[in-house]
């Protein structure tokens, strides 16, 4: 399943990533950078192709072609 998770790089975000990544999906992830230098200490960021960009400023189209959508953007 492709998954797109928005809020990737925060706190619950860089949790359920791996969870999903490990489950099999297929996952993007939609960030703002917001909490870029925070990182749970001994736990690598997940790698996952990521949108840089605001939630606010999503497009319909970036949503094409994904199974689910995650949002825990703030």
């Amino acid at each position: 399943m492709r998954v797109f998770v928005t809020g990737c790089d925060g706190y619950i975000g860089q949790v359920l990533v791996p969870l999903l990544q490990r489950a099999g999906h297929e996952v993007t992830g939609l960030d703002s950078g917001l909490f870029a230098s925070c990182v749970f200490p001994g736990q690598p960021r997940p790698e996952l192709p990521v949108i840089w960009q605001d939630v606010r400023d999503v497009v319909p189209e970036t949503l094409v072609g994904f199974d689910a959508v995650l949002h825990l953007a703030g």
